[in-house]
């Protein structure tokens, strides 16, 4: 039998035991939802769906028959997990580059903003907004009806402060430079750019 994991997310609650959630396809024809991977203090192991009853136990829905075949899932969704916990470390604040352009149209919209992510990934049309309560960043998407759907986000919270806390440094030195340089160079400046970049 074919087992593959499929849409893991990795869960950084505090006081929760659960590490990732995800689900498995088996021979690309059944899929199981609801499949973690949990810690304890006698180590990690697999839960499997579940459902509190009126007798408040838990009784599993879906689950592995042999003892083989439940450790075969517990190792693929655990070598899952340590891979994506090894890519979720990699990218740190040095590896992401950050390009600001201005804009000078009235409102809160300040300006835009291109990232670079290890020089692998370049993400155009982040917006630099400012309100009320302070300054922060949108990332790109589409609308859909009457609802704007996602291009690419942040999965954590961890990255999605850091990437705000990047870009808006980046658009802190850009007004420090505006205020530096001559008049005559903004002119030039803006003659030459444009304010979203391509």
């Amino acid at each position: 039998m074919n087992i593959r994991i499929n849409h893991m997310q990795l869960i950084n609650k505090e006081n929760d035991h659960t590490l990732a959630i995800c689900e498995i396809i088996l021979n690309e024809c059944f899929r199981i939802r609801g499949v973690k991977l949990m810690k304890s203090a006698h180590g990690i192991f697999l839960s499997m769906p579940s459902v509190r009853r009126k007798d408040h136990e838990y009784h599993n829905i879906a689950f592995p028959v042999t003892r083989e075949v439940r450790e075969e899932i517990f190792q693929k969704i655990k070598t899952e997990y340590e891979h994506l916990l090894r890519l979720k470390e990699e990218i740190k604040k040095e590896d992401i580059t950050v390009k600001i352009y201005p804009v000078e149209e009235p409102g809160n919209f300040c300006a835009y903003a291109t990232i670079n992510i290890k020089d692998m990934i370049a993400v155009n049309s982040i917006r630099i907004i400012d309100s009320v309560e302070g300054m922060f960043i949108t990332m790109p998407s589409f609308r859909k009806g009457d609802e704007y759907v996602s291009i690419c986000s942040p999965i954590t919270k961890e990255f999605g402060n850091l990437l705000k806390e990047i870009i808006l440094e980046a658009y802190q030195e850009k007004m420090r430079e505006y205020i530096m340089k001559r008049p005559e160079d903004l002119e030039k400046e803006k003659e030459e750019s444009v304010n979203e970049p391509e």
